[in-house]
């Protein structure tokens, strides 16, 4: 572990660099998404990372259920089972609606 942790440091420039790459482009996605659907959804876009606060405002009707949801827990089992994407609601972390969104491309 340590030749790993020697190897990353070495590379840390690179590392970062990536993932700051990584970060802009997300945040750049996360702009249009919340311009398109901003009636559904409200935000605090992060000023110094990558974390942002996604607070789901109403209730959405889904076309291939034709069923409606309305709470961030909902939405999340809605999200995982049409778009493979994983959301964490807030009370998996708080006591209020908002969710954390992560790509679960890596879940199995």
């Amino acid at each position: 572990s340590e030749i790993q942790a020697i190897m990353a440091l070495r590379a840390s420039d690179r590392i970062l660099e990536r993932n700051l790459a990584i970060i802009r482009s997300n945040m750049v996605l996360w702009d249009r998404f919340m311009e398109r659907y901003g009636d559904l959804f409200e935000w605090v876009r992060p000023t110094a990372g990558a974390i942002g606060f996604v607070k789901f405002k109403g209730v959405l009707l889904s076309s291939s259920t034709s069923t409606s949801t309305s709470t961030s827990r909902e939405l999340g089992e809605l999200m995982a089972k049409e778009a493979s994407l994983s959301m964490k609601p807030a009370y998996c972390f708080i006591h209020n609606d908002d969710i954390n969104i992560n790509d679960d491309d890596d879940d199995d």
